[in-house]
């Protein structure tokens, strides 16, 4: 059996790997979010990590984002609660 090569694999490879040349393209063209750790908020606003854990949980900063078993606040929740915040003084 003579192994022949399939031109419409080969047009289909070269098509994927320019698919996944512009796809790495735009995400490495994306601006970075900026995210915070409970240390870093706790620090920020003078209270405990525990009271800023608390307030996470509570979804006072929105949605968080995790990296493995971490979880990160990102600026646009900061910014968030920082408004709710600054509504109730």
């Amino acid at each position: 059996m003579t192994n022949t090569r399939n031109p419409t694999d080969d047009f289909l490879n070269a098509l994927a790997d320019l698919v996944a040349e512009k796809v790495i393209a735009k995400l490495d063209a994306r601006p970075q979010q900026e995210l915070y750790t409970i240390a870093e908020l706790a620090e920020r606003y003078g209270v405990s990590k525990d009271t800023i854990d608390r307030r996470v949980r509570d979804g006072r900063f929105g949605e968080i984002v995790r990296i493995g078993s971490k979880r990160r606040i990102t600026a646009d929740g900061v910014r968030h609660y920082d408004a709710m915040n600054k509504a109730r003084n």
